[in-house]
């Protein structure tokens, strides 16, 4: 009977070690769990720091499109453009992009003077052109956003060198133009070829403006970019050249001003 009575008393000692024992793993598993969440937390938050960064690149493309209003013909034409873009990451995924570009676009044209592209006498003699061509250098800022596919909170993916990560970037830009001119190649006596050039100011606008969209891999990107503007004004002339362009952009350097995200 005190066997018994021995072994009822030993088992429920044992039972209530085993429960307090239970509760004590029971209370430090969570205390120890709340306290990765709040570590977790933290570095969350700190992953989330804004911060600036800046990115050197140079793009080129091709111009597209009909010749509007006029019975000219497009010949083609090529958009090139250099600068610097910078990025404030407002979270991992979006940023705001300020793009500060230098810009040139050159345009050939065919049958443009003929056709009075321009609003004003011919001032070639009565020659047939060989080529026509209309160019001019830029240069502005941009505003626009940003969003990465990808976390940029990591510094294996943030801080590399001209890497940006996969995204999609969408942004408006203003230029102030300069160097605009419309040479106009023709053979005269004797065959010598010689050229008349359009270079008054009056005949182009002081600026250009228009949106591009880029979708990017790390130091490569597809932009295509449309120029709401004309290139003449609209009191010498009619017509309205492409305004459409696509290229290829390839980013020189990517850095970012904070190095620790953590």
């Amino acid at each position: 009977m005190n066997l018994k009575r021995t072994h009822l008393i030993v088992s429920a000692l044992l039972a209530a070690i085993c429960i307090n024992a239970q509760d004590y793993t029971a209370e430090d598993t969570i205390a120890a769990m709340r306290q990765y969440q709040n570590k977790e937390k933290k570095n969350h938050q700190r992953e989330f720091r804004n911060y600036w960064g800046t990115e050197g690149y140079f793009g080129i493309g091709g111009i597209i499109g009909p010749i509007k209003n006029s019975a000219a013909s497009f010949d083609g034409g090529m958009n090139m453009n250099f600068g610097f873009k910078f990025r404030y990451q407002i979270n991992p995924h979006f940023a705001l992009v300020v793009p500060m570009e230098w810009v040139y676009e050159d345009y050939f044209i065919r049958n443009g003077v003929e056709n009075d592209i321009f609003n004003i006498p011919p001032e070639i003699p009565p020659y047939t052109p060989t080529y026509e061509e209309f160019r001019y250098w830029a240069f502005g800022v941009g505003l626009g956003v940003r969003y990465n596919f990808d976390n940029r909170t990591s510094p294996a993916q943030s801080y590399r060198y001209a890497q940006t990560g996969q995204y999609i970037e969408l942004f408006a830009y203003g230029h102030i133009d300069w160097a605009q001119y419309y040479d106009v190649a023709f053979n005269g006596v004797g065959n010598v070829e010689k050229t008349l050039r359009y270079s008054d100011y009056a005949l182009y606008p002081f600026g250009d403006a228009g949106l591009q969209l880029s979708v990017g891999w790390n130091a490569l990107s597809i932009w295509s970019r449309y120029r709401l503007t004309d290139c003449f004004n609209d009191r010498y002339s009619n017509a309205e050249l492409p305004s459409f362009s696509l290229g290829l952009t390839y980013n020189l350097f990517s850095f970012n001003s904070r190095r620790s995200g953590y």
